[in-house]
């Protein structure tokens, strides 16, 4: 006998509780039948007697039956919670729920089974009862920045050849990027964790690569690249599956990869150059944010964009990004200080180079305040090189596709933050 038992909870239980019917379960009559020897039950005994093999959506009309019931949360520690890799776990407590819920589109939980890092709720069986019994709501973000799934990729043999398990491991990385949001028409959102790029992704030869060893179709990036770059490109029919956003954020390549690490102790030995960048620097840097793969551009004013719209590769004058253009293209001559800053831009160029240029030289990058400071004019005469003197870019291609360092074909003019 449970006091205060409602039909709804009778209805989904009665079939495995022999439980007193709700018109017999009122104050009096409890008082009389406990009386008589009968058993009063806790929101503990109905967790505990509940069943674990029934769908997700029973489990959330039970959820919903045990809050109109106002059972103590904390009575129901045991209770039954369906999980999207198909288990029924006891206890909400470590589960995992992400944004979303029983309105989710047909066919996202069967792209979330194969979720193993993470006890992730079944979307169908959200419910705010899980919440006050210790579940935890996670942004997809941070779902894809789990250690556990990073144990996960780290299994990835690529010496022996990836499996169809860890293809469906990116299945399951991708389904939670795809909640991660979107960057906006055009503008894909935020990139997960670098460790992500050795998932394995097919290719548009039928064979398996590291995420980051692929372009997007659409990537903007081709733009800028010479045609014997390195990469590969997504099989078409698997980019058709997924959003640009979700492929962007396991790493497969959209713009220029960006290298972030905080409190490096030693160059990347990966990044052209580093080792000659990090001898010249007075002490270890905070962080490192370097954008990689600029000895591969062919077409720097597709580059320059590229650059311009990543988000603080150019804020620390001192930082990789910043010295490799300064030594291995000629970013750093400065025009003669007297002169104003529309004479230098109206300098003839090759069009469209000079015209491409133009907004940033007179309107500034707006994006954010630090890029907009990038490419804000600096006072006429002034007595030492300030941010936002332009200089002329007379680039010469040298070197081959992996040490294209000055690979521009004409000049064109940028705006380049000096101290």
């Amino acid at each position: 006998m449970l006091p205060g038992l409602t039909d709804e909870l009778y209805a989904l239980l009665r079939e495995v509780l022999p439980l007193v019917p709700p018109a017999m379960s009122g104050a009096p009559e409890a008082a009389a039948l406990v009386a008589l020897g009968a058993r009063e039950l806790t929101g503990a005994d109905l967790a505990d007697a509940a069943p674990r093999d029934r769908d997700p959506a029973w489990y959330a009309a039970l959820y919903d039956a045990l809050d109109a019931a106002r059972l103590p949360a904390e009575d129901l520690g045991a209770l039954p919670v369906p999980l999207v890799d198909g288990r029924v776990v006891t206890g909400a407590r470590g589960a995992v729920i992400l944004p979303g819920g029983p309105a989710e589109p047909l066919g996202t939980a069967d792209s979330l089974a194969a979720v193993t890092w993470a006890r992730v709720v079944h979307p169908a069986a959200q419910h705010p009862l899980l919440d006050r019994a210790g579940a935890r709501r996670v942004a997809a973000a941070e779902l894809l920045a789990d250690d556990a799934l990073r144990a996960e990729v780290e299994r990835v043999d690529w010496d022996a050849g990836p499996d169809d398990s860890d293809l469906a491991l990116t299945e399951a990385v991708l389904a939670v990027a795809a909640r991660a949001g979107a960057g906006g028409p055009g503008r894909p959102g935020p990139v997960g964790p670098s460790w992500l790029g050795a998932l394995p992704v097919p290719g548009d030869d039928g064979a398996l690569y590291p995420a980051d060893e692929l372009l997007a179709a659409a990537a903007p990036l081709r733009a800028a690249l010479g045609d014997d770059h390195p990469y590969g490109t997504v099989d078409p029919e698997f980019e058709a599956h997924h959003s640009a956003e979700a492929l962007r954020a396991i790493g497969v390549v959209w713009s220029f990869p960006v290298l972030r690490e905080v409190l490096p102790t030693e160059p990347d030995v990966t990044l052209d150059g580093a080792e000659d960048w990090w001898e010249q620097l007075p002490a270890e840097p905070d962080e490192l944010v370097a954008v990689r793969d600029l000895d591969l551009v062919e077409h720097w004013d597709e580059a320059l964009t590229l650059l311009a719209d990543l988000p603080g590769v150019l804020d620390d004058p001192d930082g990789y990004t910043a010295w490799w253009l300064r030594t291995y293209t000629p970013l750093g001559r400065l025009r003669p200080r007297t002169r104003r800053r529309s004479q230098v831009c109206s300098t003839p160029a090759p069009i469209p180079r000079r015209r491409a240029c133009a907004p940033r030289c007179s309107r500034g990058c707006v994006r954010t305040p630090t890029r907009r400071s990038l490419w804000t004019p600096s006072p006429t005469g002034s007595a030492a090189p300030r941010p936002g003197r332009c200089s002329r870019r007379i680039a010469r291609s040298r070197g081959t596709a992996r040490r294209r360092r000055t690979g521009c074909e004409a000049s064109t003019v940028l705006c380049w933050p000096r101290t």
